[in-house]
């Protein structure tokens, strides 16, 4: 009887829905996901148009889950609405029809079909969260999940075959009946009320803007809390944990109990320089400052201090130091268990802490000599602070600094030039700042997983398309390798470039290369360059409106078109030593990196140096062939010649190796502590990486990042 019955009629049965107890289960089901999305979308307003203040409960933040860059990303809002507020309005609608679906079952074929569009645009949501921006949500996969089960339950509460009733549900969609009119009218009336309640909600808002950065004073990195510090400034200093000093005698290494408070409070400024090996910000703030205080400020009593993870043997921090560009006489403290610099309420470093001579804590988070640091109406510089300290005047403690970023050195400067693989392709691609059609360039470093850039390269995609010929784009994207449980940021960083249609050069920085070149700490940050190739300034937050922040600072960028001033050299570190040559002559390092090389450290009796050997041995033909140098180094003495030979020619007829390091940096440290060990040294002797224990040379990822900080073009 009831297939006989009109479409668009109520063809209700007496005896209602086969089993009561699943619409019961839906009802309850359509309640959660209500709940969720209200929850969703308050988070959603409130990190976006709000104090940021909401966070989202019961979600791990791991490399492939975060609710919230996937609930504040690009693709988080429709039409200006919030995704999750559209579910209100859905969900509502089919709790109602549930209801009365107890009593008329045909109602079920809209909550059947209604469940499997939401379904379907669950399964898009997924691929948008996994492709373009490369989290998943789990608040949002329980969304999904109560999609998927709609259906379900439905076609469990009436027990009929789900096609009829999809056929049902179609027959009456075609003929307009009052059901199908009743719920049309129910559901625009729930959406025009999520509505209006979202921008009720989203108006009584209040948002804490970013700080806007000024040519004057370089924006930077977040300002800390007051009163986060254990040892707060304007106290005495108290040392209250146990640092040790390291010192280099005739190859080997001592480490000795110092007791720094002796040394606090005694008509002398302290300055401690707070550093990590190996960072190669902190190491150029290290040198800089240490040579500045040394040479302009020399009353100062200054310690160079590290910590040490876990992972790290104390040579290395060691290594590193006597690798740099420093004062001869500056003493090295090991911070054991990053103690005192938790003490000091340190997070990062570079850190430079000035203590005055009567033993109080002036401050302890300077980041730059240039660094700006504001004092009510004035304001002075760090390197203006440590003279003032130095000379004994009165001068209040600074605990809170404004935000800074040591990319700023590079103002006013030529933009440093750099050779990336292009994205996908792996071409080579040569950036030298100065444009060649004339034109500004903008210079972005950024990464598909970061959600402030899913909110500032959409905006940027959209300028550029709206004004080509504009200005000049090129991005760095920053690819972390891949994990070992599946996950690839690279295939989340090429899906994310082609689904935006990026239509300017995007390059892989993998290698760190760019990153560390301009001094990048977080993304986006984007560098704005004058056609004759000068830094002019720099953006490191996300903008409300990008178009307006472009047309500001073009007339700028096009009046600076002078030529631009060289890029200071850098102190970057170095290893210097001599050994004795396959003909018995001793030759120095320095001699045989005259190009791009890898200095690699190895010894006959080292197990994983025969391992790793003949991998090496075999990449350097490709090494060679663009230009680079391979160098062996045996730690082993002057005696060994004829053993390392006859070890070597098995391997390769053509070997040679160098031995019995001496001098330089041989004298201050035991070359021999870890082997192997390879320096990556660049053209001009910088020091770039130090690999510790055998690495993969076999592998093609691998080799192109080798090739890459070497700056070996193929091209």
């Amino acid at each position: 009887m009831t297939d006989s019955i009109p479409a668009g009629s109520d063809p209700s049965p007496p005896d209602g829905a086969r089993r009561p107890w699943a619409l019961v289960l839906l009802a309850a089901l359509l309640a959660a996901g209500t709940a969720i999305c209200v929850y969703l979308t308050r988070f959603h307003e409130n990190a976006l148009y709000g104090d940021a203040s909401v966070t989202l409960a019961n979600c791990p933040r791991t490399e492939t889950t975060n609710c919230e860059v996937v609930n504040t990303s690009e693709d988080s809002e429709l039409g200006g609405v919030p995704i999750s507020a559209l579910g209100i309005p859905t969900y509502l609608l089919l709790l109602g029809l549930t209801i009365l679906a107890r009593r008329r079952p045909r109602l079920l074929g809209f909550i059947l079909a209604i469940g499997l569009l939401t379904s379907l645009y669950s399964a898009y949501l997924f691929y948008v969260s996994k492709v373009r921006i490369g989290f998943l949500c789990v608040w949002c996969f329980r969304l999904y999940c109560i999609n998927v089960g709609i259906p379900i339950l439905a076609g469990l509460a009436s027990g009929r075959n789900p096609f009829r009733h999809l056929r049902e549900a179609l027959e009456d969609l075609r003929a307009l009946g009052p059901q199908v009119r009743r719920s049309a009218a129910a559901f625009a009336g729930l959406l025009a009320l999520t509505v209006a309640g979202d921008r009720i909600y989203r108006a009584g808002l209040t948002r804490a803007e970013p700080p806007a950065p000024t040519t004057a004073e370089a924006p930077g990195r977040a300002a800390e809390a007051p009163g986060t510090a254990a040892v707060a400034p304007g106290t005495a200093f108290v040392v209250s944990v146990p640092v040790k000093e390291l010192r280099g005698r005739g190859g080997s290494l001592e480490e000795q109990p110092f007791d720094l408070q002796t040394h606090v409070g005694k008509g002398r400024p302290m300055a401690l320089l707070f550093w990590a090996p190996g960072y190669p910000i902190a190491e150029s703030a290290l040198a800089t400052f240490a040579r500045f205080l040394k040479e302009q400020a020399p009353r100062y009593e200054l310690f160079a201090v590290a910590g040490k993870r876990d992972d790290q043997r104390v040579e290395m921090v060691w290594e590193r130091f006597c690798m740099l560009d420093l004062p001869p006489d500056l003493p090295l403290l090991l911070d054991e268990g990053f103690a005192l610099y938790k003490q000091l309420g340190l997070t990062d470093v570079p850190d430079l802490v000035l203590v005055d001579g009567a033993g109080i804590l002036v401050t302890a988070r300077l980041k730059g000599l240039k660094e700006v640091i504001a004092r009510g109406a004035q304001s002075l510089t760090a390197e203006e602070l440590i003279r003032r300290v130095e000379q004994g005047v009165p001068t209040a403690p600074i605990g809170t600094l404004p935000p800074y970023y040591p990319a700023s050195a590079l103002y006013g400067q030529c933009a440093p030039e750099f050779t990336l693989p292009e994205l996908g392709t792996g071409r080579d691609v040569r950036f030298g700042g100065r444009s060649a059609n004339g034109k500004p360039t903008f210079l972005v470093f950024w990464s598909a997983t970061c959600k402030h850039c899913q909110k500032e390269i959409p905006q940027l995609i959209r300028h550029v398309r709206a004004h080509p010929g504009e200005i000049n784009v090129v991005s760095v994207a920053l690819v972390k390798p891949d994990r070992p449980d599946g996950f690839s940021h690279r295939r989340v960083t090429e899906a994310y470039v082609r689904t935006n249609g990026m239509v300017w050069p995007v390059l892989d920085d993998s290698s760190g290369l760019a990153e560390d070149l301009y001094a990048v700490v977080s993304t986006p940050t984007t560098f704005l360059i004058s056609p004759g190739g000068e830094v002019v300034d720099a953006w490191y937050y996300v903008h409300e409106n990008l178009d307006e922040a472009i047309a500001r600072e073009l007339p700028r960028l096009h009046d600076s078109r002078g030529p631009c001033t060289p890029v200071a050299p850098d102190r970057a570190p170095r290893a210097s030593f001599s050994a004795i040559g396959p003909d018995g002559v001793k030759v120095s390092l320095d001699a045989l990196i005259d190009r791009p090389a890898l200095v690699h450290l190895w010894a006959t009796w080292c197990v994983p140096c025969q391992t790793e050997l003949p991998a090496l041995l075999k990449f350097r033909g490709a090494l060679e062939a663009l230009g680079g140098r391979l160098v062996l180094v045996s730690v082993e003495d002057a005696q060994a010649g004829d053993r390392i030979r006859a070890y070597g020619s098995r391997l390769d007829p053509g070997f040679r190796s160098l031995r019995a390091p001496e001098g330089g940096l041989a004298d201050r440290l035991n070359l021999g502590y870890q082997v192997p060990r390879t320096y990556l040294v660049a053209r001009g002797g910088r020091v770039l990486r130090t690999y510790y224990g055998a690495q993969p040379w076999e592998d093609p990822s691998f080799q192109e990042s080798v090739r890459t900080l070497l700056q070996l073009r193929r091209n």
